[in-house]
């Protein structure tokens, strides 16, 4: 049997995939698939997974057109036959027992969906330890609970730090949103926690992840705008599909605050050659903002936000109020 479908999306990869890979083969847990896409490499990446598979016959390659990791993982998600899913990216590893760990305290607990931390690993390769969802070893919670917590606390998103049971996704028909490649785990960790009875968690890293040396750049910032509008927007319907209705208002107020959070940090003008999506944004959030925040005092923290940014869009301002991020997390975390 085969106990977790491992899944790594692979492109031009090869700086760091063998790394990866030897991480994943010397693992105690054996009864593994490997799963490697290789999503359009123009550099080595295919001759070191072929080198890799001649070893070791557990690893399996999916060669496809450059498409982004989500159409990499739903490939992989298609032949998988684990009972369980986990993802790993290309230039990332895991350190010794993580699968077996895993493993064996989600089949003891029956769960759906186990959590770890995580190790970010930073350019000068410092290693800083990152918590996700605080709650104690022996603690359970159902989905929705979840949810709710995720939501109100900013905890991370990652699917690779999760192992998934394969039937959430097949049963539900859950895949990864193809149109983004920023927050496409977001809208699909939350759709399939949705379906999820039991979530556990291990406070303990095992996957050291590499931060990536262009996460600040002006391109990077634009798309996760996009792509966050588009995950919080689709998330929306799909609570609303369900007859969610507060799943779907706490989702309402999360893309708001994130939304106006990034505008703040992004610090665009009106008249910027990119800054229209902004400013289009916020042209919508007009005729959102009362309705989703029946909280009086809330809807005026929201309101007085939308027209400081509204009436005063120049970057030489809005840098004057980059503090106001703190605040805006602060209502998030208001039930």
């Amino acid at each position: 049997m085969i106990k977790i479908s491992i899944i790594i999306p692979v492109y031009n990869a090869e700086k760091y995939l063998e790394q990866c890979l030897e991480s994943v083969i010397t693992q105690s847990l054996k009864e593994i698939e490997i799963i490697c896409v290789n999503d359009g490499s123009t550099d080595n990446s295919l001759q070191i997974l072929e080198k890799y598979s001649r070893k070791d016959n557990r690893i399996i390659i999916i060669n496809q057109e450059n498409g982004g990791a989500s159409k990499a993982r739903n490939s992989a998600l298609q032949i998988a036959k684990g009972e369980y899913c986990l993802n790993i990216d290309s230039d990332d590893w895991i350190n010794e027992e993580y699968f077996k760990s895993l493993y064996n305290k989600a089949k003891s607990k029956n769960l759906d969906i186990l959590i770890s931390d995580m190790n970010f690993i930073e350019l000068n390769n410092e290693s800083i330890y990152q918590k996700d969802l605080k709650i104690l070893d022996t603690d359970l919670i159902s989905g929705k609970e979840y949810i709710q917590i995720f939501l109100k606390e900013n905890f991370y998103g990652y699917t690779w730090n999760k192992l998934i049971k394969r039937e959430l996704y097949t049963k539900n028909n859950i895949k990864y949103n193809e149109k983004i490649f920023m927050f496409e785990d977001v809208e699909l960790i939350l759709k399939i926690a949705y379906f999820s009875q039991r979530i556990g968690k291990i406070n303990l890293a095992f996957y050291n992840y590499r931060q990536g040396e262009n996460n600040n750049t002006r391109k990077i910032k634009d798309k996760n705008f996009y792509d966050m509008l588009e995950c919080y927007k689709n998330l929306e319907i799909f609570f609303k599909n369900y007859n969610e209705d507060k799943l779907k208002k706490i989702i309402a107020r999360k893309k708001i605050l994130s939304l106006l959070r990034q505008i703040l940090v992004n610090g665009y003008g009106e008249n910027d050659k990119n800054g229209k999506i902004y400013f289009d944004y916020l042209k919508e959030l007009k005729q959102e903002k009362i309705i989703l925040f029946p909280n009086k005092k809330e809807s005026i923290k929201i309101i007085f936000i939308y027209n400081l940014l509204k009436f005063f869009p120049q970057n030489y301002i809005l840098k004057n109020f980059r503090k106001l991020v703190q605040n805006i997390n602060k209502i998030g975390n208001k039930k």
